[in-house]
């Protein structure tokens, strides 16, 4: 009974999991995959890696041309999340990485290149640890960033997203198509990216890699015929978060929204608005702010109330 639990707990996290790269733009991901294994110190009886799934783009926030290669591995559990978990999360950890490391030699390395003029191809794990019987909101990765690599095992670029992660971008997306007619992610300036404005992409429907396991979330909607800027923000409302989130959101929008929205799981106009009045004048930019509309992502009485 107890594996018949263990693999019914399995294929419903692939099938969670399956459903959010979708809303993600992973659309053409592949599932249970197998990747050769061409080190020995790995001690793979088989020889292989199996992998829970891959999918591979065209970076829009790395140098262009750039392919960036994503193994995905599911861990699903009926049961909390362990009160000490970066034991088992090291496990997790080191699985995905051999896998990464033998990802270049795999047979099928080559047929998985995007035709599209790709120069250089960058891998990244995502780690998907689900905990079904944990709230939601249950945030694991402040207890597992700190561990000490006693192993001096070279990890490579890994994303662990939580339930806290996986339900802030749920929420937000969530919002995102019930609220507007259309709407993409934002890829940010990053200093490597639009260097080639007839190559590269200011937003686009798919999820970059880098934002897998965010707190902020920008997004370009369309609303009405007019392009909107909103940021979502996965954090608690108050002064610092506010002037941070400002400070970012103008950076983005360079004049081209008609309005800004920036949204808080718990904004509450009645308790924030001298707060956001006072906070708007910091900047000393009135166009800017005066577009600015800051409100929640939650749906709750008290949304009722707002703009």
């Amino acid at each position: 009974m107890a594996g018949e639990k263990s693999k019914n707990s399995g294929e419903f996290g692939e099938k969670i999991i399956s459903n959010f790269l979708q809303l993600i733009g992973w659309t053409s991901s592949e599932e249970g995959i197998t990747i050769d294994c061409v080190n020995e110190q790995h001690n793979r009886k088989s020889k292989s890696h199996g992998i829970d799934g891959y999918y591979g783009y065209k970076s829009e926030l790395l140098k262009q041309n750039t392919q960036e290669d994503i193994l995905i591995s599911i861990k699903h559990t009926t049961n909390e999340y362990p009160s000490s978990p970066t034991s088992l999360f090291k496990g997790y950890l080191k699985d995905i990485s051999e896998g990464m490391e033998c990802f270049p030699f795999d047979a099928k390395y080559i047929d998985r290149k995007i035709p599209q003029n790709i120069q250089e191809r960058k891998i990244f794990g995502v780690i998907f640890w689900i905990s079904q019987a944990s709230d939601d909101s249950k945030d694991i990765i402040a207890d597992v960033s700190n561990f000490n690599n006693t192993d001096k095992i070279d990890y490579g670029p890994v994303y662990l997203v939580d339930n806290n992660k996986l339900n802030f971008l749920l929420q937000s997306i969530k919002y995102a198509q019930n609220k507007y007619d259309d709407y993409t992610f934002e890829y940010h300036s990053t200093g490597f990216n639009h260097t080639n404005p007839a190559e590269s992409k200011e937003s686009g429907k798919i999820l970059p890699v880098q934002l897998i396991n965010t707190n902020i979330l920008p997004i370009r909607a369309q609303q009405d015929g007019k392009e909107c800027l909103t940021v979502f923000l996965n954090e608690g409302f108050n002064e610092d978060s506010l002037k941070r989130s400002l400070g970012f959101t103008k950076m983005l929008a360079n004049a081209w929204p008609t309005r800004t929205f920036i949204l808080y799981p718990d904004y509450n106009h009645l308790d924030g608005e001298n707060t956001v009045k006072r906070v708007k004048t910091i900047f000393n930019d009135a166009d800017f702010t005066s577009k600015v509309v800051v409100s929640s992502y939650n749906e709750n009485i008290a949304s009722l109330g707002r703009d």
